[in-house]
């Protein structure tokens, strides 16, 4: 029977005791793992770069939104429009928003109903962000649906 050996195997037959078929293999084998190794440091050194690289995107994209949110939507003036007996000044103190807050931070249903619980002669009231800095309030009044004249 003939056994074939393949290419690469047959270059590296010799004597078993000869150091220099054996030192080769060492050196191969040597040099493939030190490969290997720089190749996944290589990576992880990648690795590590990208997520510092995201970890800094976010970081700015954060600070970005916080410096928009805090200067840029600042309520600078409150707006009534309609017809009402409570004076302007009234009906912005019973809504709670104040020069200065910021435009989003507060939901326009909760206003309306703190406007209509202190407020009861106010039917309706809408609550309009107007951008950049205004906030409009719409109101209208609550008719009588019945009246009697008391004599003394």
């Amino acid at each position: 029977r003939s056994r074939t050996v393949p290419q690469d195997r047959r270059k590296n037959r010799g004597a078993p005791d000869s150091t220099h078929n054996t030192d080769s293999i060492f050196q191969e084998n040597a040099s493939s793992d030190i490969q290997r190794l720089a190749l996944r440091l290589r990576r992880g050194f990648q690795g590590k770069r990208t997520m510092l690289m995201v970890l800094t995107v976010l970081m700015l994209v954060m600070l970005l939104a916080l410096l928009v949110y805090k200067v840029f939507f600042v309520v600078k003036g409150i707006r009534i429009e309609g017809d009402s007996r409570y004076s302007q000044e009234e009906i912005a103190a019973a809504s709670g928003v104040e020069d200065g807050a910021n435009l989003f931070s507060f939901s326009s249903r909760i206003v309306a109903d703190k406007i209509t619980l202190r407020l009861p002669y106010i039917r309706t009231i809408t609550v309009n962000r107007t951008i950049p800095d205004d906030v409009l309030f719409t109101v209208t009044e609550e008719e009588a649906l019945f009246w009697t004249e008391l004599y003394r």
